[in-house]
């Protein structure tokens, strides 16, 4: 299947439909059975190489319906937020609203990191480069054993300052001190939506819908709205500790996604597609959300690399990951996983490639690294038979 040009709402459409019409799988549609194969319910791909697209999806979006996944189906971005809204914060700097080295507690209040060590020192560079030190929230026992253990609400909406509050509790000091050290949280996403509003006298939606979703066509990304169950498979220690007390048993899937709707707002809050993704990502790189200059101090690489909880090593920038690839080289872009859903959406700015994934499960055994490889390494060989020309 091949379409020319970046059309937005109209291509969504059209696609869904050419996936359906082809019929048969091409490389791209193996690397989706192979995913689905290692144990993903449902997977979708969107991959951009130059003028040339393929969209399609494998698996199934509920898997108690044995509902089809569609290319248009809406996920929940965990722990990959981060660059929507470090956009929107960078574009709030280049209207001299928010300075780089000013403390996040100038704009958001010193109570949202209560009790956190040297909270007051930590900048807004520090935060969008994940340099603060804070530790991510999501992945402290006692804030999963509130949201998933005995008696958690699975209804509750986590404000940002919800979230952040579990980090001033003992035993969360801070991995490092600010400024020293490289390591991703999404406590930092929290942060910077917590300025975004104090500077920017709007709401996180309302600033989002205005500075990102709009300039990048991004016609089906929201915070709420429906969205495809999301499944989590915890791990044995978090069974251990009560954490799966309503769950099902040990290496089977939980539906978290009413759970994760409702964490922190930027924190896992924003529904979106593959596609729209990847139309961030390129509307990013071609400056169109911000200044090509703020883009390149986006992804301009940290010294020091992390590893995310995906288990990929990157360089983060102020808001993009560097991440080396086997087969196509560095790549820039961003992913995350946790609590329901896998994110992974890369660009190959020399070859003009862009990639994005998107699964409505996560878990320590699940990864779409070896498709992102095998994807690019479609993509890189410019076989039009790939996209499904003939």
């Amino acid at each position: 299947m091949h379409i020319g040009g970046k059309g937005a709402a109209l291509r969504a459409a059209i696609l869904a439909l050419a996936v359906t019409a082809c019929g048969q799988p091409s490389g791209f549609g193996a690397v989706l059975d192979d995913a689905v194969d290692a144990g993903f319910p449902g997977v979708v791909l969107y991959v951009r190489a130059g003028t040339d697209i393929w969209v399609g999806a494998r698996g199934v979006s509920d898997i108690v319906a044995n509902t089809p996944l569609a290319v248009d189906d809406r996920m929940l971005l965990v722990r990959s937020a981060h660059p929507i809204l470090a956009v929107a914060v960078l574009q709030l700097v280049t209207e001299n609203k928010v300075r780089l080295d000013a403390a996040v507690a100038q704009y958001a209040g010193l109570d949202i990191l209560y009790g956190v060590p040297d909270a007051q020192r930590i900048t807004v560079q520090q935060a969008l480069g994940h340099t603060s030190g804070l530790r991510d929230p999501y992945g402290l026992a006692a804030f999963q054993e509130e949201v998933l253990g005995r008696g958690a609400d699975p209804r509750r909406v986590w404000t940002p300052k919800d979230v952040l509050g579990h980090l001033g509790r003992p035993g969360n000091r801070p991995t490092f001190p600010p400024g020293q050290g490289v390591r991703y949280s999404a406590a930092n996403t929290l942060a910077l939506a917590l300025v975004l509003e104090a500077a920017g006298g709007e709401s996180l939606d309302a600033a989002l819908q205005r500075r990102v979703y709009a300039r990048a066509a991004m016609v089906h990304t929201s915070a709420g709205g429906a969205v495809v169950p999301g499944y989590a498979v915890l791990p044995k220690a978090q069974v251990d500790a009560g954490v799966t007390s309503r769950a099902a048993p040990v290496g089977a899937f939980r539906e978290v996604s009413s759970i994760t709707a409702g964490f922190g707002g930027a924190g896992a809050g924003i529904a979106t597609t593959a596609e729209d993704l990847a139309l961030f990502l390129d509307a990013l790189f071609e400056g169109r959300v911000v200044a090509l200059g703020q883009m390149e101090r986006m992804r301009n690489a940290a010294t020091a690399t992390t590893v995310l909880e995906t288990g990929a090593e990157v360089r983060f920038g102020l808001g993009l990951a560097e991440r080396i690839t086997a087969g196509s080289g560095v790549v820039i872009g961003f992913e995350g996983a946790g609590y329901g859903y896998t994110t992974m959406v890369y660009r190959v700015p020399e070859l003009d490639i862009t990639v994005a994934l998107l699964a409505n499960a996560s878990g320590p055994d699940l990864s779409l690294s070896d498709a992102l490889e095998a994807v690019l390494r479609l993509a890189k060989a410019s076989d039009k038979r790939a996209f499904g020309v003939r």
